[in-house]
């Protein structure tokens, strides 16, 4: 079947070939075949018009869902978008503030993220160990923690063993080091578990989600936590 566009231009190249003709007879001979194309034009238009059609019932059912169609993370209610942390001094203050009242009360607090001992740029190490000691739980009993190795700063470690180990009632600290885990994730007591879009040095400093790890996610992580704690061969009783 011709296209619209073949069509247009086999009747632009007979009016050319009729303007150009010395004779009627001429003219009317070019005419010959034009009832086939005549056919064919009908035949092109009444395929057009039937792709109108189902593109026009298309649109009226999208228009038709618009009501029954919703976003989960717009929804209040939503278990899935808890916070979107913005960029700034009070941006990170309040994601700080987010997190820790979504820590409360735990007695193991584990924290997976690879860049935790790690300041973020050129961020002072004791303003980092006061934004980390100020999201810590009161009363916290013991805290895991999941690191890389070669992103541990040893001022940021130390400031935070110290803090271990004055708290009342001190706290315990297992770090384990490990290559196979990149999301960061924050977890209370095996049951509640954050993912915080961006390592905890870097929030307020770019665009991230603090969000709640869906229960049948946070059982599946809490088995390959326990292979990493395994097959651990560099953990320590301290950070």
């Amino acid at each position: 079947m011709e296209t619209k566009e073949q069509l247009i231009k086999h009747f632009q190249s007979l009016i050319k070939r009729i303007e150009s003709s010395k004779s009627d007879e001429e003219a009317l001979e070019c005419l010959k075949g034009v009832e086939s194309y005549n056919l064919i034009l009908i035949d092109t238009l009444q395929n057009l018009y039937y792709r109108e059609e189902k593109i026009n019932e298309k649109l009226d059912k999208l228009i038709d869902r618009t009501s029954t169609v919703s976003c989960r993370f717009s929804e209040k209610d939503s278990s899935t978008l808890a916070m979107m942390t913005g960029v700034g001094i009070i941006a990170r203050l309040d994601a700080v503030d987010y997190l820790k009242k979504c820590l409360l009360g735990a007695k193991v607090l584990t924290i997976c993220d690879p860049y935790f001992l790690q300041p973020y740029g050129k961020a002072q190490v004791q303003e980092y160990l006061e934004a980390i000691t100020e999201v810590i739980p009161l009363k916290l009993p013991r805290i895991e923690l999941f690191i890389r190795s070669e992103k541990r700063n040893p001022k940021v470690a130390e400031g935070l063993n110290e803090f271990c180990r004055n708290r009342e009632p001190k706290i315990k600290i297992k770090c384990y080091e490990t290559e196979e885990i990149h999301d960061r994730i924050w977890m209370v007591d095996y049951d509640k578990a954050y993912v915080v879009g961006t390592s905890f040095n870097g929030v307020g400093n770019k665009w991230s989600f603090i969000l709640d790890l869906p229960k049948e996610d946070t059982q599946k992580f809490i088995k390959e936590l326990k292979e990493v704690r395994s097959n651990s061969t560099n953990s320590s009783n301290s950070a």
